[in-house]
């Protein structure tokens, strides 16, 4: 079983951003975990740590998210979609300037980690 770090998932997100085609991306945890690795496991405790580096960007302003809420019999269920669009400061910088967008978020992260 092979773990991975914040730096997974950065890259993951960058390289979801310098691939797409049109001007916005949005994505879930769950796919993100596609992009990592194929050795990691595909369990609640994995995306649970994917969502909450998701979070933490969020929270420093590099992602933005969206709620869907599903509604059956019984339940609500909500959907928590991440996404960045061509006017936000992280899809130029993976664009154009990949391995600064990786430091300039590890830098964020790490900030906000010891606040």
């Amino acid at each position: 079983m092979l773990f991975f770090d914040e730096v997974d998932v950065i890259h993951a997100i960058i390289e979801l951003i310098r691939n797409a085609k049109g001007s916005r991306i949005s994505f879930k945890a769950r796919t993100l975990l596609n992009y990592i690795s194929s050795g990691t496991t595909k369990d609640q405790s994995t995306i649970l740590r994917i969502a909450r580096i998701c979070n933490m960007l969020v929270k420093a302003g590099f992602l933005k998210a969206e709620v869907s809420r599903y509604v059956s019999k019984k339940r609500v269920s909500k959907v928590l979609r991440y996404y960045v669009d061509n006017k936000m400061l992280l899809w130029t910088l993976a664009k154009q300037y990949p391995e600064k967008a990786i430091s300039l978020i590890r830098k964020a992260l790490a900030l906000q980690s010891i606040l």
